[in-house]
């Protein structure tokens, strides 16, 4: 007998913590259909589940399946999040929230704003599928920085402050642009990943690849690598109005963002640079080698503005007017300025040769 009475007592706990309450509606009206009680009510209509509180103008109640139709000033509010929407269904068996018509939300412990035209509300593991134009934004309180994701269908789970994206998928920024196929955007650690034909274009630079990993900090963006087959170009204007083309290939590209520019590119493993001016591709600069660190930008040489360090089986052709030039050893620094190679500085195993 004490053993049934423990399990009915367990059992009773149970359904309370899953009960659907009504805690407040101006106007109720009641009728029976298929035997089961079915309630109409209007006029600031409030309902408790768990830890959730749902907020409507009119809610028709079906008691026996915990079924809420809901129209008019759509609310949901649960801890430090918001959800707002034309009209609703609650189907309390399977905790899920359909959410229709302008679809708003908000998630304040990863400063997280949605929108979609839908979404699914999962109110037992607290996440939100959103589709029909759906947008997320991640913003930072001590930066007017935000980062958007978009894409055709989107999941954000509010635990993790994952959100994943599928099918047209972008992610951009302030002074930024990627896409590709499939994205993730993480919040605890600031980080964007994309796969399925991945792009990301900044400032004058456009990197494709296997996958393309984007890292913000306070939402702003601190830099990027891409794995997997990465092609890295740049477009420069000199003074005179030329412009200088730089490629780079390896099989990593990473890119390190300082005062909202690209300060640094590091390709490693079978690591390759190109460098030429429209028109003039017969005669590009060329590197090759183990890795490859090119810094931008570069003032610590007179008439220089790029250093590139070839490490490791490090070969180099480059021209002069038309003498074509090429080294190798086992580092080489090129020096770039504006009429291409004006300083080379060759360490290890050192061979040379000049061409006419």
């Amino acid at each position: 007998m004490l053993k049934k009475t423990v399990v009915f007592v367990v059992v009773i706990i149970f359904a309370n913590l899953n009960a659907l309450e009504l805690l407040n509606a101006d106007a109720n009206s009641n009728r029976f259909e298929n035997g089961s009680m079915v309630s109409t009510l209007s006029g600031n209509v409030e309902f408790l589940w768990n830890d959730t509180k749902i907020f409507s103008d009119k809610t028709i109640w079906r008691r026996s399946n915990g079924h809420l139709t809901m129209t008019g000033n759509i609310r949901v509010l649960r801890n430090r999040q918001y959800l707002t929407c034309d009209s609703a269904e609650f189907y309390s068996n399977g905790k899920t929230l359909q959410l229709k018509g302008r679809v708003f939300a908000v998630d304040t412990n990863y400063c997280t704003t949605m929108f979609s035209g839908n979404a699914d509300y999962f109110v037992k593991n607290d996440s939100v599928f959103l589709y029909k134009n759906p947008k997320i934004h991640f913003w930072d309180s001590v930066s007017t920085d935000t980062i958007t994701v978009i894409g055709k269908k989107m999941n954000y789970a509010s635990q993790s402050g994952i959100a994943r994206a599928i099918d047209s998928v972008k992610i951009t920024g302030t002074d930024f642009v990627s896409i590709a196929d499939t994205g993730f955007y993480f919040s605890q650690t600031e980080k964007g990943i994309l796969i399925g034909s991945p792009r990301i274009e900044y400032e004058n630079s456009s990197v494709k690849g296997d996958t393309v990993h984007i890292l913000f900090k306070n939402s702003a963006l601190d830099g990027f690598f891409v794995v997997g087959n990465p092609i890295g170009e740049t477009k420069e204007k000199e003074e005179n109005g030329d412009s200088v083309f730089t490629e780079l290939t390896g099989d990593t590209l990473k890119f390190l963002v300082e005062d909202k520019k690209i300060s640094q590119i590091l390709s490693e493993k079978n690591a390759s640079f190109k460098r030429f001016k429209r028109d003039k591709e017969i005669t590009s600069d060329k590197m090759w080698g183990d890795k490859i660190l090119t810094l931008l930008d570069y003032k610590d040489c007179e008439d220089c503005k790029i250093l590139s360090t070839v490490s490791g089986n490090a070969k180099a052709v480059y021209f002069d007017n038309k003498t074509k030039n090429e080294s190798s050893g086992d580092t080489l620094r090129l020096f770039f300025g504006d009429d291409g190679v004006n300083k080379v500085i060759i360490s290890g195993k050192v061979k040379g040769r000049i061409q006419e």
